[in-house]
């Protein structure tokens, strides 16, 4: 998990550490690439905290783990998600004032939205493993499980909600 998450996040920062030293067509090229590979790793998260279910339920040392692996890598992607919006407000603001640029847009902003999610969704997808497994083992509600699952789904949120999970995985332990 935490080899995955780091080289998640040295392909998300690649790009605007090393852009300065390509140039031309090049930079073009660089961005697409790390974007999917961004993309792939983000979705292997995604399954690597699904499977990692299991292990999860019986160790609530690992959950505290997880958790305070989780919060770190959150952190850590804010600059990045700030960045991000940034970029795709002002490529999707420059299609705008092209003629036809409205249908440039309608291709870009889908692309923006489901790129940035994704890697929302690579990080809240162990925050909502962990709260599975505080559900099944009764730590939380069924409620309580529902609404921080909702949290974990919103930008910002998720990183104040993840110090809530904190809170629940620290009362595992010494339940």
């Amino acid at each position: 998990m935490k080899k995955l998450l780091s080289i998640l996040i040295v392909a998300l920062y690649f790009p605007s550490i090393f852009m300065r030293f390509i140039t031309g067509e090049s930079q073009l090229s660089v961005l697409i690439i790390s974007m999917i590979v961004a993309f792939a790793l983000a979705c292997l998260n995604i399954i690597y905290a699904i499977i990692g279910i299991k292990r999860l339920r019986t160790d609530p040392k690992k959950q505290q783990t997880v958790n305070r692996t989780i919060l770190i890598v959150k952190l850590a992607l804010i600059p990045f998600f700030i960045a991000n919006f940034s970029i795709w407000s002002m490529l999707s603001g420059m299609f705008l004032l092209t003629p036809g640029g409205i249908f440039v847009d309608i291709i870009l902003v889908p692309i923006g939205i489901g790129f940035t999610y994704t890697i929302l969704l690579a990080t809240s997808s162990y925050s909502i493993s962990l709260l599975f497994t505080l559900y099944k083992t009764s730590i939380i509600s069924r409620r309580q499980f529902i609404l921080h699952s909702i949290f974990q789904l919103f930008f910002g949120a998720d990183i104040i909600d993840q110090f809530v999970i904190k809170k629940f995985t620290k009362s595992n332990v010494h339940h």
